[in-house]
């Protein structure tokens, strides 16, 4: 049992590397002299937040489609046409990782945070609101998700 649970498999290794190919993005991210305003990095949670809620509720509310509703996992296959969350799980976290790595060393030490956010705030806000989508979007829809099955 214990075995099992320490040895990973390739799906989770595939998504390890490729979270890590997006931070080590972090690294060269432009970090440009000019503040952008605080009431501006909200933005991108909301929008990615509420727009993938609108598109994945819309998707769950008519029958007979070909997706299948599950929660994510970092073991399964996040490139299946089939299963859109696990998508979207990866890409908040290739977002947010993209955001923390430029934060730390880009921006953090030398920005001037009382003229303005820096730039990297706008892919971990992202990020973050494409998790807080995955995460609500299981917690409204559990028992949907538990009765679909596929269809095609």
């Amino acid at each position: 049992m214990l075995d099992a649970v320490l040895k990973p498999n390739k799906w989770f290794v595939l998504r390890l590397f490729i979270i890590g190919f997006f931070a080590s993005g972090g690294l060269s991210f432009p970090n440009p002299d000019d503040p952008i305003p605080w009431f501006i990095v909200p933005f991108p949670f909301f929008g990615f937040f509420f727009g993938f809620f609108i598109q994945a509720w819309v998707g769950i509310s008519l029958g007979g489609i070909r997706y299948v509703w599950r929660k994510p996992s970092w073991y399964a296959n996040p490139f299946t046409k089939t299963q859109p969350l696990q998508f979207f799980h990866m890409g908040a976290f290739c977002f947010m990782a993209l955001g923390v790595v430029a934060l730390i060393f880009g921006s953090w030490g030398s920005w001037k945070w009382r003229q303005g956010a820096p730039l990297p705030f706008f892919p971990l806000s992202g990020g973050l609101g494409i998790w807080a989508f995955v995460r609500v979007f299981c917690l409204v829809f559990r028992k949907k998700m538990d009765g679909l099955v596929k269809v095609g």
